[in-house]
């Protein structure tokens, strides 16, 4: 049984990743960057680089695997946006504190962590604080939604498969019994979800003219 879910959760995670295609080529044609999450895209990308150091310490290959497919899409997405955005100072901004935070927990870890358990209990933390904010984050697409009163802007294609993906992962933390990856996406499955009904409540129309 659990590995079945361990399968499926990882198939999942994969179809959820690759679901950002549709928003960043929409993006790449239109020339328009306001219904692209670039903010998720950036915390994703600092979720992957943790994942991938705690997976290289816990000899992990399933968490490795999936977050240097991660790593490798979110890159593409934001290097796209970059190309697009007319103005990049918000975007380089928020890169730069995404590195600077890397760089920080690394030399953390390399001058004040004594041990590899220590260092593993430290990326399970970071994991569990990183996961949280990046399922908050579709949060303000839905306050977007309900300042422009339409929900023309929300990714259906990735909306349905984060709601999986994050169902998915819930189960497979509650059969670990593992709090770090359980409740993350309870949150996720509460944003997300919540996309599903602004879209109920407002529509697809679009109400937004082009600057």
């Amino acid at each position: 049984m659990r590995m079945s879910v361990e399968v499926a959760t990882e198939v999942v995670t994969y179809l959820s990743v690759v679901s950002g295609i549709a928003p960043v080529l929409q993006m790449y044609k239109s020339g328009d960057t306001r219904n692209v999450p670039f903010l998720f895209f950036v915390i994703g990308e600092l979720l992957a680089s943790s994942c991938i150091s705690y997976g290289l310490l816990t000899e992990n290959p399933v968490i490795l695997r999936i977050n240097l497919v991660v790593l490798f899409f979110n890159t593409s997405y934001i290097l796209v946006y970059l190309h697009v955005v007319k103005s990049k100072s918000a975007a380089l901004r928020q890169i730069f504190i995404c590195l600077a935070v890397i760089v920080s927990i690394l030399v953390y870890l390399h001058y004040f962590s004594t041990s590899k358990q220590q260092s593993i209990a430290i990326f399970g933390t970071i994991l569990l604080i990183g996961s949280s904010v990046l399922n908050v984050t579709p949060a303000l697409d839905v306050w977007e939604c309900i300042k422009q009163k339409t929900a023309a802007g929300i990714s259906i294609p990735m909306m349905f498969a984060y709601l999986i993906c994050c169902g998915l992962w819930l189960i497979y933390g509650l059969a670990l019994k593992d709090f770090n990856i359980y409740a993350p996406n309870v949150i996720g499955l509460a944003t997300h979800g919540s996309k599903a009904v602004a879209i109920l409540m407002y529509g697809r129309q679009s109400h937004l003219h082009k600057d």
